[in-house]
């Protein structure tokens, strides 16, 4: 990481410049933003490099140390619901396989009653056709 003091005392830290003697991925993102490692690097650098006889003012160090507690529990909050997105897609997923189970079911207790409906329907036409031989041997004998 490299830190560059401007004319005022400050130090500034570049993203766009490439680093090619350290291969530490974890200190900064992908988006070329800063990471939590990254920043505290720069914090020490800017305090180690500061001017004696002209300190960091206390009002600096504290809003520094605010915008790293506020990275730091972002950072903590996005794990947090990575991890929470990841729980309810895993729970999606078994919602999924049930309510296919569910249908599954549904059909087959569907083809049991329309099985069993023309069943009944035979049966009841097998009683019709022995009523109807019933009524006209009975016509027949008197």
């Amino acid at each position: 990481m490299n830190v560059n003091e401007t004319s005022d005392g400050t130090f500034f830290y570049n993203i766009n410049e490439q680093n090619n003697n350290s291969t530490d991925e974890t200190s900064e993102t992908d988006n070329g933003m800063l990471g939590k490692d990254s920043f505290l690097k720069l914090l020490v650098a800017q305090l180690q490099n500061q001017d004696p006889l002209n300190t960091m003012e206390d009002k600096e160090f504290i809003a520094q140390m605010a915008q790293f507690s506020s990275l730091e529990q972002l950072q903590n909050l996005n794990t947090s619901l990575q991890y929470s997105q990841a729980a309810i897609y895993e729970q999606l997923q078994n919602l999924q396989y049930s309510q296919a189970a569910v249908i599954e079911s549904i059909d087959n207790l569907n083809d049991k009653t329309v099985n069993n409906n023309e069943s009944l329907v035979e049966e009841i036409k097998e009683i019709k056709d022995s009523l109807k031989s019933l009524v006209e041997a009975y016509e027949n004998s008197i």
